[in-house]
C-alpha cells in the first residue's frame, strides 16, 4: 500500500539522483540515469525502458544492422 510519505521519499530521491527540481519549473521527468520514463495518468502507472541504451550498445557492437529472423513458436 502507497502512502503520502512513502511517495514523499521516492519524490525526495529523484530530486537527489535525476537532479529535479518539481514538475512546474522543468517539465515531466523523461529521462533518468540512463531509462526513459514514460507516466500513464489514466492507469496511474509509470513505464521504464531501456530502449536508447540497448540501440547504443547495438551500433557499439556492429549488431544494429543484423536483419530479422521470425522463428515460428507456440504460444503459452
Amino acid at each position: 500500500m502507497r502512502t503520502q510519505k512513502h511517495i514523499d521519499d521516492i519524490k525526495r530521491e529523484l530530486k537527489t539522483d535525476c537532479s529535479i527540481k518539481g514538475r512546474t519549473k522543468l517539465g515531466e521527468l523523461k529521462y533518468c540515469l540512463g531509462i526513459e520514463l514514460k507516466r500513464e495518468i489514466n492507469s496511474k502507472t509509470i513505464r521504464l525502458n531501456q530502449r536508447g541504451y540497448i540501440k547504443r550498445l547495438a551500433e557499439k557492437y556492429g549488431i544494429d544492422k543484423c536483419k530479422d529472423v521470425h522463428t515460428p513458436t507456440n504460444e503459452g
